[in-house]
Parts: C-alpha cells; structure tokens; sequence
C-alpha cells in the first residue's frame, strides 16, 4: 500500500500482508503484475494489538531482507505444480480414475498405510511374569515366554521369605516444557480435549484476529530476547509472579516467527465471553506460557531389587522431591490420580521379608497403535503442509 497520503508523487511502498512465506509471495506477485519498481519497506509484525502494529511500522525493514523468504515460497509453489498438478494428472490418466497426488498427501497416506499393514498382520503372543508380594510392596519378574517356567517360579516361591537385595536411587530433573508452537498446540489440543488439527488452527486463527494470541502458524518454541520485559509482564498478569523467563529466550531458534503466546489482551478478557473451543485454546496458551518458565520437576527413580529362592524380582517406585512446573494442572482436565506406588518407609537393603506370595500374571503383546492426529502431528505432519 502507499507510504504516503499524496497522491501526486509515491516515492516507496509499504507491505503489510501476512508475516510469513505465504504473505511474503502474495505481494511479491501483486508487486510483480503491476509492474512497480518503486523500494519496498516490510511490516513485520506477530500481534494485532495496536502497540504492536504501531511499533512494527516504526521499524519498517528493507523488502530485501526477506527475498529468501520469498524464494522458499516459490520453490513450495513449483513442488506443488510438479508433484501434485502433474502427478495427479500423470496418476489418474494412467488408471483410469481420479488419483490425487500430493507432496505431502502422498507420503502420508504412505505411512498410514504401512502403519495399517502391520496391525492387520499382527499375531499377538502371550507372555508371563510372576509377581511377588509382601512387606508392603510389589515386585515382578522379567518376562517368561513359556508358561512352565512361570509356573516353576511361582511354586518355588509362593510363601517363602525373600531379602531386599540392593536399592538404586537415580536423581532425575526435568526441564520445564518449552512453549507452544503450532504443531505442539495441535497435538495437546487433540489429547486434552480431543480437537483436530484444522479446529484448533480455526481458533486459534480467531484468536490471533481479535488481538488475544500471538502469530498462530510458527514453528518456533522460544521468544526472542528484545521481548523479555514482554513476557515478563505476561507471567506477572497472568501468575502474579516475576519471574526469569531466560529459558524462553533464544535468539537463534526464532526464525520467521516466535512461539504463540496470549497478548496482553489476551491475559486480562473475559474467557467466558469466548466460545468452548476457543477458550480451551486460549486457556492452553496462557498455561503453557506459565508452565515454561517455572522450576524444573525433580524426583527420584527407585529400583528395589528383591531375591527369592535365587531368583530376582524388581519394583519400581517415584519419590517427588520438587513438584516445579507439574504443579500447573491442564485446564479443562481432571488431573490424573498418582498411578506410583509409594516406597514402604522401612525398606532397607538385606531386609527380610518373612512371606511372600507369589501370583502368576498372564499378558499378551500389543499391536503397533493406530495413527492418531496427536501422532501424526508428533511424526511431522502438519495441519498446513
């Protein structure tokens, strides 16, 4: 659009379509049909707020800058034409009948298939384990694939005392998540609440139109370091908390875009104003933001190893040492009930425990899972190819 409200003389042009590839090609070919050589300046900007539009239009960039980007958007449109346009042409002449060609239609449709090959062809087999009780905990052997030899174990222990042979403790610390970028938001989006990939993009699409998020189509988990202050008051609305967020920050895994974060207001409107969909997507946003820069989850991995008639059972316990960011439960979801068995206070190495029962459990191998879009999306298939 024009730099400037004379018409008389336009000396420059200003572009502001859409901050990525595909608006970068949009005025590059309008530019092109019209035949204009004036200089081009680009508005770059993730956010509708006012703040930021007016920030992004006192820091207009030379167009230059970002003909790579419109480079990559040509050599996308050209794979389109000669793999999908000319394949699905070549594929459905050849046949006799519409087959559609796709460069990312293709291979997924690919991996789905090899996927559905192999669950149809699985033959499940049994197994056998032998668990051991008493003392107030459980342990299990390894996996028998012949039933006799579990049936050996479980006689040959089954009310007999059995010692604590060694307990191994591994200190294990886990980072705190990192933020959303599209393809994680859809995948949480269809765990948690069973979305699909194109309705989480549809919200979140909404969203990013009434000011409430950031830029939904990133593939960036991290913010860049000129929006620190940014999302230190974005935690502080939103968690009453100052915190670091320096583990949000990094300058080299930002490309076209930064991660998807809630705008200001975003944090402070009114959720229940917006439709289901959209304030689950919304609420995700903000928890995920807060969750990220909260202290890592540090917890302990116990293994037991207990002996029985020469024979070695193992049990497996999670001690919590610091909740961190787990202690931020997902919105919208019943949390889940702790599944980890607590280790008995008095276990100690060499202890005996003077009975035990021993039980024979029976399981049966599982086939691969289907694909769902949760593990398409973990495997790299986007809802936008």
């Amino acid at each position: 659009m024009p730099s400037s409200n004379n018409v008389r003389k336009v000396t420059s042009e200003n572009y502001p379509t859409d901050a990525g590839r595909e608006g970068e090609a949009i005025f590059r070919r309008v530019y092109a049909l019209a035949g204009s050589e004036l200089p081009i300046k680009r508005l770059w900007i993730s956010s509708m707020e006012d703040a930021a539009i007016q920030q992004g239009f006192k820091n207009l960039k030379d167009g230059a800058a970002y003909d790579n980007l419109f480079a990559a958007s040509e050599c996308r449109a050209k794979a389109d034409w000669l793999i999908g346009m000319n394949g699905t042409r070549a594929f459905t002449k050849k046949y006799g009948r519409k087959q559609t060609i796709g460069r990312v239609q293709t291979p997924t449709l690919a991996m789905l298939t090899e996927r559905q090959t192999k669950i149809q062809n699985f033959v499940k087999e049994p197994y056998y384990k032998v668990e051991l009780s008493g003392g107030g905990m459980v342990a299990v052997s390894d996996q028998m694939a012949q039933e006799q030899d579990a049936d050996t174990m479980q006689a040959a222990c089954d009310g007999q005392c059995a010692v604590v042979g060694s307990i191994e403790r591994k200190r294990v610390e886990k980072k705190p998540p990192k933020l959303y970028d599209l393809t994680t938001l859809q995948r949480e989006a269809n765990r948690y609440y069973g979305l699909t990939a194109s309705q989480t993009l549809q919200a979140l699409q909404e969203l990013y139109e009434e000011k409430l998020v950031t830029y939904p189509r990133t593939d960036s988990q991290f913010v860049t370091e000129d929006m620190r202050k940014t999302v230190e008051s974005l935690v502080l609305a939103l968690d009453g908390q100052t915190v670091d967020v320096s583990c949000v920050i990094n300058n080299s895994k930002v490309t076209d875009h930064h991660a998807i974060l809630p705008t200001m207001q975003g944090a402070k409107c009114n959720k229940e104003k917006l439709s289901e969909t959209k304030q689950k997507i919304l609420s995700l946003i903000i928890w995920k933001l807060v969750q990220a820069v909260q202290p890592p989850f540090i917890y302990e991995d116990v293994l037991v190893t207990v002996c029985c008639q020469g024979r070695n059972f193992t049990a497996k316990y999670k001690e919590i040492l610091q909740p961190g960011y787990t202690a931020k439960p997902v919105p919208f979801v019943e949390p889940e009930k702790d599944k980890d068995a607590s280790l008995p206070n008095d276990l100690e190495q060499g202890m005996v425990i003077p009975v035990v029962r021993a039980e024979k459990k029976q399981g049966f191998t599982s086939p691969p899972k289907v694909y769902t879009e949760a593990i398409c999306c973990e495997r790299g298939i986007r809802n936008r190819p």
